[in-house]
């Protein structure tokens, strides 16, 4: 390679010729143009809005009822939904008798659910107000096809189970509208729904199926003219911190923790380390408060540790991999407790959703209805 000398005076500089240097701004140029072009490609809102504008319209609830002064302080209900893994599909033979799942069955957990919710809001509903819900998508609601193997398969293929799980969870909301005036809905992306296995961290939410079922009921909820009763929010980052109600509260999917050390598949180190490094975080930046709730899904474990870190359990049976690699096998359970400006968490428990199994289900999740405007139900 030929060199020059600088003409500025300075001993020493040496600068390649005058061609190479092109060949670096070019380079240069090339790499912004790919960075906005792999950005426009991770962009499903498109895609999402005319698959919502295809599809057949349901019967919106009318405003449930006129909001009054509850007769204790005033709060809200918050609801963490995660790991259900729609579309994962195995039975009895794989699990030693243990457990089985598909699509349908998910759907019959996730409707008990959605029935429990809103017989817990009517059950406080005159002490406490519970006028608005805080639904949050922890992750992992598709199953995805990365992690398919013998074991596990998927009920649909790829495509049909997008639309499909999309059209579920926007039925789910109408339900819950019919007990709630407001709704909103924050949507977290997991691991299971990636399209590659260790995608670039900034491309974590674009690279992901997830993505594109949270960009339909986005689309639907805009479709059906709710947007002054339901808000959805999807994040482009992995974690999530946003205030609620006066509090800040973390969310995320959770496998951005490190695993090792586990007890019953949870990794305490790894969590241990989180709780102190927020801790640390807040004590440096002299934030009022800091996090007051920090809640991750991902390990399929309903627990509450040090009163600030929440994991919500799995809304399907245990599968498998789980009962087989790890030797673990716990109830389907999600998350749901009361909040209010003077308390972060008050009234909480895990919810088992067990109960849910064969006891059947409203939803239609046919993808033949975004086509043909027809809803029919897999048995019919």
């Amino acid at each position: 390679m030929s060199l020059l000398r600088s003409g500025d005076g300075k001993k020493g500089r040496i600068l390649t010729e005058p061609v190479e240097l092109s060949h670096q701004d070019q380079n240069l140029k090339l790499k912004v143009v790919n960075k906005k072009l792999r950005r426009k490609m991770g962009d499903w809102s498109r895609l999402t809005e005319v698959l919502a504008a295809s599809c057949p319209k349901l019967p919106i609830p009318k405003m449930p009822y006129k909001a009054f002064a509850p007769t204790k302080i005033y709060q809200e209900l918050v609801v963490d939904l995660s790991d259900a893994h729609l579309n994962a599909a195995w039975d009895y033979s794989k699990t030693d008798g243990k457990s089985e799942y598909s699509f349908d069955i998910g759907c019959e957990l996730l409707n008990y659910l959605v029935q429990e919710v809103c017989r817990l809001a009517s059950q406080d509903r005159s002490k406490y107000g519970l006028h608005n819900l805080r639904l949050r998508f922890l992750g992992d609601i598709l199953h995805g096809h990365l992690r398919v193997s013998d074991e596990v398969t998927n009920d649909f293929p790829t495509a049909s189970s997008i639309l499909s799980t999309a059209w579920v969870l926007f039925q789910a909301v109408c339900q819950l509208l019919a007990n709630f005036r407001q709704i909103d809905i924050i949507c977290m992306a997991g691991n299971h729904a990636r399209l590659a296995d260790k995608p670039d961290a900034h491309r974590y939410v674009e690279e992901n199926l997830e993505t594109i079922v949270y960009g339909m009921l986005k689309a639907l909820v805009a479709e059906h003219k709710l947007g002054d009763r339901v808000t959805v929010t999807i994040p482009n980052s992995r974690i999530y911190t946003f205030n609620q109600l006066g509090h800040k509260i973390k969310v995320g999917h959770g496998d951005h923790i490190r695993g090792g050390n586990s007890i019953a598949d949870v990794p305490i180190y790894g969590l241990g380390r989180e709780i102190l490094r927020q801790f640390r975080n807040d004590v440096l930046s002299g934030a009022e408060g800091g996090i007051a709730l920090m809640e991750y899904g991902h390990w399929h474990q309903s627990c509450f540790l040090s009163n600030i870190l929440l994991l919500n359990g799995s809304l399907c049976f245990t599968g498998p991999w789980a009962i087989e690699e790890k030797g673990v096998f716990t109830d389907p359970t999600q998350w749901v407790y009361y909040t209010s400006e003077k308390y972060a968490i008050g009234w909480s428990m895990p919810l088992s959703v067990k109960a849910g199994k064969g006891k059947g289900h409203p939803y239609t999740y046919d993808p033949e209805m975004f086509v043909g405007h027809k809803a029919l139900t897999k048995g019919d």
